[in-house]
């Protein structure tokens, strides 16, 4: 341990300790020669086998695997404990990341890792790594601590892109003691669903693109989708939902609308799914009254196209 103190400011210049058979490094600084006490710290780990903590959990699974480096630091200022907590700023930075557990592939690798928080500042995460062996970075906006800990709306914004893909969330959102309330706007692009494999199953080499746009809320009235708009290859689909949610007496109103679905287009998306290459010509007056469309062009499978088709639907839970 080196330790100074000069003209009211105490530092910690280097604490080197093992834990878990690994170095851990650690700084720490009080200057009260200030009108506000700054407090700072800072913890640096190298090169850490996770295996290594395997003794001090009590678990049957066994977990190995490493990371090369985690970065911790804060920063406070007050004369008081209650001075510093609101106060605080903290920042993260992992490195490296390969877990496995039982000596399995684990579903999250992470190159990087960045996080800041603050108690009366915005926070950020940012990864970037791989999800299930498929390439990913993602940024994620969210509250200080302080709103989050009232349950106090505040902006969420995440963005996420891929090798072939991007998605982003833009809004407002609360954790409350009865659950979460957000309002957003979900928006994704893919221009190959084939690349999403990993995630969603899809056939490889599929080269259907898909995008997409809607709003969502959710709170206390329920559950509200609207200004759908959708396309995956030659299919679309646009329009709303809204439900007021299990214990309302009120039914669930659906209203969707589309120019054409591509049955066939969309089963090849998935093994196993495809669709017979001959035309099938349905009964639609067995399955539909004839009153629920509002106009058809012709219909027919693996392709369905429908110059206009709305359908609104009200359920009901038993």
């Amino acid at each position: 341990i080196e330790a100074s103190l000069d003209h009211g400011r105490l530092s910690l210049d280097h604490v080197g300790l093992q834990f878990a058979g690994s170095e851990v490094t650690a700084q720490a600084a009080l200057d009260t020669g200030l009108d506000c006490a700054r407090l700072g710290t800072r913890l640096n780990i190298s090169d850490f086998d996770l295996g290594n903590l395997n003794p001090l959990l009590e678990t049957e699974s066994v977990i190995s695997g490493r990371f090369d480096q985690l970065r911790l630091a804060t920063s406070s200022c007050g004369v008081s404990l209650d001075q510093h907590v609101r106060s605080l700023q903290a920042s993260a930075e992992l490195n490296g990341l390969n877990p496995r557990l039982d000596d399995e592939e684990p579903p999250l690798e992470l190159n990087r890792l960045e996080a800041e928080v603050s108690w009366n500042e915005p926070g950020e995460l940012s990864i970037d790594g791989k999800l299930l062996g498929e390439k990913l970075s993602a940024t994620i906006g969210f509250g200080s601590l302080d709103s989050i800990r009232s349950g106090a709306r505040s902006p969420l914004t995440i963005s996420a892109k891929g090798e072939e893909f991007r998605a982003s969330i833009q809004g407002d959102g609360a954790i409350r003691e009865d659950g979460l309330a957000f309002d957003v706007i979900l928006a994704a692009d893919v221009s190959r669903m084939g690349s999403l494999h990993g995630w969603l199953g899809t056939i490889p080499d599929s080269r259907l693109s898909f995008t997409g746009r809607t709003a969502v809320r959710l709170d206390d009235t329920g559950l509200s989708i609207s200004n759908l708009d959708a396309a995956l290859g030659r299919s679309d689909l646009r329009g709303s939902l809204s439900w007021a949610g299990p214990d309302s007496n009120r039914p669930m109103s659906l209203d969707l609308k589309s120019t054409r679905l591509d049955l066939g287009e969309i089963a090849d998306l998935f093994p196993g799914t495809s669709t017979p290459e001959q035309t099938v010509q349905p009964e639609w007056s067995e399955l539909l009254d004839k009153n629920d469309w509002s106009s058809a062009g012709s219909a027919f499978l693996p392709s369905i196209s429908i110059l206009t088709w709305v359908r609104s639907l009200s359920l009901r839970p038993k």
